[in-house]
């Protein structure tokens, strides 16, 4: 994921939520038949902020990982649209830092 320049003051798309975002919301899954991963910013809930997010994992439906191969997961704001994947956060300042053993 490449650095996004955001306003300073995105908002969380929650409804009705009047905080600042802090969190990027993204789709991401793995598709074992040919290799590839999907890894697209969440159009149904793009931005939120941390409450919302620690909310939108707690009350998180289904399972994930390698053996779910479809990773049904219902989410209470993010991942709207039917689809396979579930939902990664990643913070909105862009500093997405990775230890040197990943690297």
């Amino acid at each position: 994921m490449s650095k996004q320049n955001y306003p300073k003051t995105e908002k969380c798309r929650v409804p009705g939520c009047k905080r600042n975002a802090t969190i990027e919301v993204i789709l991401y899954d793995f598709y074992d038949n040919t290799g590839t991963p999907f890894f697209e910013r969440d159009s149904t809930c793009p931005f939120l902020c941390a409450e919302h997010a620690i909310e939108n994992e707690h009350t998180a439906v289904g399972s994930r990982g390698p053996k779910y191969q479809k990773h049904k997961i219902k989410y209470r704001y993010t991942k709207k649209r039917p689809t396979t994947g579930f939902s990664v956060y990643l913070p909105l300042n862009g500093q997405y830092k990775m230890k040197k053993e990943c690297l």
